[in-house]
């Protein structure tokens, strides 16, 4: 049974500092993004309904049950960085642009090669459904999923400094 609420998964040994931070930086991420938008042409990463799991929860879960490292979910911010300008972060698309990211970095960083019905599962969506957002995002991205490690120590340094302020 996957785990949804954030009090049982602060309690978890993958609940670090880091992803603290990164949950922290997410959230305002949202709260700095224009209000009102729904992320350009890219409304596939768009939530229909009632977002039933809050982004903190949601961060803390996909870490917990993808077994991501820290390099992993660090790529992961500069996918979504890398994005910004094609697929803006929104209320309605933060979850699964999020999500797509882990992904995409889990497969390319770690080399974890679970099936998308495995990884669909943590996400709360259907394994088709994650193949076409992969397949979106790789191609917003032009394929480029590598993060140069300069570049990831500076993302580890910025989300730190917010740890300690």
């Amino acid at each position: 049974m996957l785990v949804d609420t954030y009090s049982d998964l602060v309690n978890e040994s993958c609940y670090t500092p880091l992803l603290e931070a990164a949950s922290a930086a997410l959230i305002k991420a949202l709260e700095q993004g224009e209000e009102g938008e729904e992320g350009g042409e890219y409304f596939e990463f768009n939530t229909v309904g009632k977002v039933v799991c809050g982004l903190e929860s949601y961060v803390a879960r996909v870490a917990q049950f993808m077994k991501c490292s820290e390099k992993a979910l660090l790529s992961a911010f500069v996918l979504l960085d890398r994005t910004a300008s094609l697929i803006p972060l929104t209320r309605l698309n933060a979850h699964k642009l999020f999500f797509t990211a882990v992904v995409l970095t889990v497969k390319y960083v770690d080399d974890l090669t679970y099936s998308n019905s495995y990884y669909a599962k943590i996400g709360g969506i259907h394994a088709a459904q994650l193949f076409h957002l992969e397949a979106t995002m790789l191609k917003a991205l032009d394929w480029r999923v590598h993060v140069d490690p300069a570049v990831l120590k500076h993302y580890e340094d910025v989300l730190q400094c917010s740890v300690m302020h």
